[in-house]
Protein backbone atom coordinates (compact mmCIF):
# COMPACT_ATOMS: atom_id res chain seq x y z
CA UNK A 1 0.00 0.00 0.00
CA UNK A 2 1.16 3.22 -1.07
CA UNK A 3 1.27 6.21 1.87
CA UNK A 4 1.54 9.32 0.99
CA UNK A 5 5.10 11.78 1.28
CA UNK A 6 4.35 13.55 4.57
CA UNK A 7 5.86 16.88 2.36
CA UNK A 8 3.26 16.52 -0.21
CA UNK A 9 0.64 17.43 2.49
CA UNK A 10 0.83 21.08 2.72
CA UNK A 11 0.84 21.46 -1.61
CA UNK A 12 -2.36 19.36 -1.33
CA UNK A 13 -3.91 21.00 1.47
CA UNK A 14 -3.08 24.28 -0.87
CA UNK A 15 -4.59 23.87 -3.63
CA UNK A 16 -7.76 22.44 -2.01
CA UNK A 17 -8.31 25.77 -0.27
CA UNK A 18 -7.82 27.01 -3.66
CA UNK A 19 -10.46 25.32 -5.34
CA UNK A 20 -12.66 26.03 -1.93
CA UNK A 21 -11.96 29.74 -2.01
CA UNK A 22 -12.59 29.66 -6.00
CA UNK A 23 -15.98 28.06 -5.43
CA UNK A 24 -17.32 30.57 -2.28
CA UNK A 25 -16.63 32.92 -4.25
CA UNK A 26 -18.43 32.23 -7.16
CA UNK A 27 -21.50 30.96 -5.37
CA UNK A 28 -21.34 34.67 -3.49
CA UNK A 29 -21.10 36.41 -6.28
CA UNK A 30 -23.86 34.91 -7.95
CA UNK A 31 -26.36 34.68 -4.67
CA UNK A 32 -25.48 38.56 -4.69
CA UNK A 33 -26.45 39.09 -8.20
CA UNK A 34 -29.34 36.52 -7.80
CA UNK A 35 -31.12 38.65 -4.61
CA UNK A 36 -30.03 41.62 -5.88
CA UNK A 37 -30.76 41.72 -9.34
CA UNK A 38 -31.19 44.65 -12.39
CA UNK A 39 -30.52 44.14 -15.35
CA UNK A 40 -28.38 46.52 -17.93
CA UNK A 41 -26.78 46.23 -21.50
CA UNK A 42 -23.53 45.40 -22.36
CA UNK A 43 -20.97 46.50 -25.07
CA UNK A 44 -18.34 44.21 -25.80
CA UNK A 45 -15.29 46.10 -25.58
CA UNK A 46 -12.19 44.19 -26.22
CA UNK A 47 -11.72 40.39 -26.89
CA UNK A 48 -8.37 38.15 -25.19
CA UNK A 49 -7.74 34.67 -25.30
CA UNK A 50 -5.72 31.80 -26.03
CA UNK A 51 -6.12 27.89 -27.20
CA UNK A 52 -6.07 26.71 -23.95
CA UNK A 53 -8.27 28.62 -22.10
CA UNK A 54 -10.52 29.79 -24.84
CA UNK A 55 -11.88 33.51 -25.50
CA UNK A 56 -12.56 36.35 -22.79
CA UNK A 57 -14.70 38.72 -23.52
CA UNK A 58 -14.66 42.11 -22.20
CA UNK A 59 -17.33 44.24 -21.40
CA UNK A 60 -18.76 47.05 -19.78
CA UNK A 61 -22.29 48.65 -18.82
CA UNK A 62 -23.15 51.55 -16.71
CA UNK A 63 -25.40 51.92 -13.53
CA UNK A 64 -25.36 55.35 -11.74
CA UNK A 65 -23.64 57.18 -13.88
CA UNK A 66 -20.27 54.57 -13.38
CA UNK A 67 -19.20 52.26 -15.92
CA UNK A 68 -18.25 48.78 -14.61
CA UNK A 69 -16.03 46.33 -16.69
CA UNK A 70 -15.98 42.80 -16.58
CA UNK A 71 -15.30 39.94 -18.86
CA UNK A 72 -16.95 36.36 -19.30
CA UNK A 73 -15.02 33.14 -20.98
CA UNK A 74 -16.43 31.10 -24.24
CA UNK A 75 -15.10 28.25 -25.86
CA UNK A 76 -17.03 28.53 -28.82
CA UNK A 77 -20.69 28.24 -29.82
CA UNK A 78 -21.61 32.39 -29.91
CA UNK A 79 -21.25 34.82 -32.48
CA UNK A 80 -19.80 37.71 -30.59
CA UNK A 81 -17.38 40.82 -31.86
CA UNK A 82 -16.35 43.77 -30.51
CA UNK A 83 -19.21 46.70 -29.96
CA UNK A 84 -21.77 44.24 -30.21
CA UNK A 85 -24.43 44.59 -27.12
CA UNK A 86 -25.92 42.07 -24.87
CA UNK A 87 -27.59 41.67 -21.45
CA UNK A 88 -25.95 41.46 -18.59
CA UNK A 89 -27.54 40.80 -15.39
CA UNK A 90 -25.95 42.34 -12.00
CA UNK A 91 -26.33 43.29 -8.42
CA UNK A 92 -27.29 46.83 -7.56
CA UNK A 93 -25.44 46.39 -4.51
CA UNK A 94 -22.25 45.03 -5.87
CA UNK A 95 -22.69 46.34 -9.89
CA UNK A 96 -19.41 44.61 -9.81
CA UNK A 97 -21.06 41.40 -9.38
CA UNK A 98 -22.23 40.28 -12.95
CA UNK A 99 -23.20 37.88 -15.45
CA UNK A 100 -22.98 38.41 -19.43
CA UNK A 101 -25.62 36.76 -21.28
CA UNK A 102 -24.68 35.49 -24.56
CA UNK A 103 -28.13 34.60 -25.46
CA UNK A 104 -29.24 37.60 -25.14
CA UNK A 105 -27.80 40.17 -28.23
CA UNK A 106 -30.12 43.20 -28.33
CA UNK A 107 -31.29 44.09 -31.79
CA UNK A 108 -29.53 46.35 -33.79
CA UNK A 109 -33.48 48.21 -34.80
CA UNK A 110 -33.74 48.64 -30.59
CA UNK A 111 -30.01 50.37 -30.37
CA UNK A 112 -31.62 53.28 -28.65
CA UNK A 113 -32.10 50.58 -25.59
CA UNK A 114 -28.58 50.37 -25.59
CA UNK A 115 -28.72 52.34 -22.23
CA UNK A 116 -31.31 50.26 -20.80
CA UNK A 117 -31.20 49.50 -17.02
CA UNK A 118 -34.47 48.16 -15.44
CA UNK A 119 -34.83 45.16 -13.25
CA UNK A 120 -36.98 43.35 -16.28
CA UNK A 121 -35.20 42.00 -19.10
CA UNK A 122 -36.78 44.17 -21.73
CA UNK A 123 -37.29 40.65 -24.24
CA UNK A 124 -38.61 43.22 -27.23
CA UNK A 125 -35.52 44.80 -27.56
CA UNK A 126 -32.99 41.76 -27.61
CA UNK A 127 -32.64 38.67 -30.02
CA UNK A 128 -32.46 35.11 -28.70
CA UNK A 129 -29.50 33.06 -29.55
CA UNK A 130 -29.23 29.54 -29.29
CA UNK A 131 -25.50 28.40 -29.16
CA UNK A 132 -24.18 27.19 -32.32
CA UNK A 133 -23.99 23.47 -32.27
CA UNK A 134 -20.64 21.85 -32.78
CA UNK A 135 -20.51 19.27 -35.45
Amino acid sequence: MRTINKSAIPAILFVALLFLVSFLWRKNKSQDIKQNSQYAIARITKQLGSLKNGNQWYYEFSYNNKIYESYRSTHVGYDVKIDDYFLVQFSFKNPEHSALFYEYQLRPDKIEYKNYVGDTIPISSLYFHKKKSRL
